[in-house]
């Protein structure tokens, strides 16, 4: 039995006999679609002080979801706390982690600047976020040890720890 998928304008043809046990394995690990996978990210501001609160935290709800709905990527948990950006999201197997991060990092700073202009008085970068970012593959968030491992970190390698 033949069974016809279509996925980014692609079409794709499926023997369903033979990729029975296979369907199977990737439910069992809560993968559904085998196009597809699931990154946990981290990021942090620049500056220590410039904190995520207010109508930053409510605007950057907003913007992640845009960016995602751009972009062909799926949303699943978005964490905006006063000291990280913590999400996780699915993209497509063909996006690199680079490449997603590169385009997140950039509209969020153009956003911010131009939404919250204090910013930019002692941020000269044009980058609101530090310049690392913790990225793995999975849908279980990051523990609060390891977000606050990774922050410190950043700290340090700016010389401020």
């Amino acid at each position: 039995m033949q069974q016809t998928l279509l996925k980014d304008q692609q079409e794709l043809n499926i023997d369903n006999e033979r990729n029975k046990d296979a369907q199977a394995d990737l439910k069992s690990l809560g993968q559904i679609d085998p196009y597809v996978t699931s990154y946990v990210c981290l990021l942090a501001p620049r500056f220590e002080e410039h904190l995520l609160i207010g109508d930053l935290a409510d605007q950057l709800y907003g913007w992640m979801f845009d960016i995602c709905i751009s972009f062909g990527w799926k949303l699943k948990l978005l964490d905006v706390n006063p000291k990280y950006l913590h999400w996780i999201m699915a993209v497509s197997i063909t996006e690199f982690p680079t490449h997603f991060m590169k385009i997140v990092r950039q509209e969020t700073s153009k956003k911010i600047f131009e939404g919250f202009p204090r910013f930019s008085q002692k941020n000269m970068s044009n980058e609101f976020w530090a310049p690392w970012y913790f990225v793995g593959v999975g849908e279980v968030p990051y523990s609060q040890d390891s977000i606050q491992n990774f922050i410190r970190q950043i700290r340090i390698e700016q010389g401020l720890k």
